[in-house]
């Protein structure tokens, strides 16, 4: 997992962009875009418990 932080319009309206890698292949498996909160975050987590990974870093 990576994140990304940038802004629309002014500083004060960051958001993030969280995206998910497979280690092997390189490519992306999910990505949202969003604020920096646990619910963000958790879409791309419950994208890959889906996969049933051995570990997510």
């Amino acid at each position: 997992m990576d994140e990304l932080k940038t802004y629309t319009k002014s500083k004060a309206n960051e958001r993030w962009v969280v995206a998910a890698y497979g280690r092997e292949t390189k490519k992306v498996i999910d990505y949202k875009l969003g604020r920096r909160t646990t619910n963000t975050l958790q879409c791309i987590i419950d994208t890959l418990l889906f996969a049933n990974p051995k570990k997510i870093q």
